[in-house]
């Protein structure tokens, strides 16, 4: 066993013995699994800062090698003592068909009225936001705020702007002070409804450099929260759209 973490198999025998008692008795049939966490050996650092974040900085980390084993070391292990669990293992993989969507993003479940959609609500408040801002509604104006929400609708955005500008307007509606820096004052539909501060016309500044229909990854937003109140807004996030599952 090269593996490091065969030590694990070894010391868990007594356990694994009774499984293979279970197995015989009830004709259950046994499947090989491994405590994996990471894929590649290499991986281990990484690993181990991810357990730091997940855990507030405590030095929190597993010793050994959870990577991933091959077909082979796992036949190694496991084959002698327990013959035909590996074989098992691999007719429930070739059970399994499942294809997973990376080109997709996933967002918050923003809460908007049945019936509506994302698109139609950020269209509405970027408009609502000529008001609010007192921006004069021209035709130059209107074919920036038109191509903008082109382009988030392409993209598959519209969630995600309501995302932040919900978060920057509640910190303002409880008097927690924030600002956003970055590209994202290029664009007029952030400056409309609320995640920045900046008419970017008023200042030449471009959409583009922000978010275009090229850019493969998440406009970057980048907010700042006062530090003394910042678990308020992570609070807010929490009960709102729910709390991430730590791995």
């Amino acid at each position: 066993m090269k593996h490091a973490e065969a030590s694990w198999f070894a010391s868990h025998v007594p356990i694994l013995e009774k499984i293979k008692e279970f197995s015989v008795e009830f004709d259950v049939p046994m499947v090989a699994t491994w405590d994996s966490h990471y894929l590649d050996p290499e991986d281990k650092e990484a690993h181990d800062t991810l357990l730091k974040i997940n855990t507030n900085g405590a030095n929190f980390k597993l010793d050994g090698d959870y990577s991933l084993i091959s077909p082979e070391m796992a036949y190694e292990i496991y084959e002698e003592e327990f013959p035909g669990a590996c074989a098992n293992t691999q007719k429930i993989a070739d059970m399994i068909d499942i294809e997973i969507d990376t080109d997709t993003w996933y967002f918050p479940d923003f809460p908007i009225p049945e019936g509506r959609e994302y698109n139609e609500i950020l269209r509405e408040q970027a408009y609502a936001g000529l008001v609010t801002r007192e921006v004069e509604k021209t035709s130059e104006v209107e074919k920036r705020i038109e191509y903008e929400l082109d382009v988030i609708k392409m993209k598959g955005y519209a969630s995600y702007f309501l995302c932040v500008a919900d978060f920057i307007n509640y910190a303002t509606s409880v008097g927690i002070y924030s600002n956003t820096r970055g590209s994202a004052a290029g664009s007029m539909v952030s400056y409309l409804i609320g995640i920045t501060n900046i008419d970017p016309m008023k200042y030449d500044l471009i959409f583009e450099r922000f978010l275009n229909p090229e850019r493969p990854s998440l406009p970057d937003v980048d907010m700042d929260f006062a530090d003394n109140r910042r678990e308020e807004i992570i609070e807010y996030a929490r009960e709102k759209y729910g709390k991430i599952q730590s791995l």
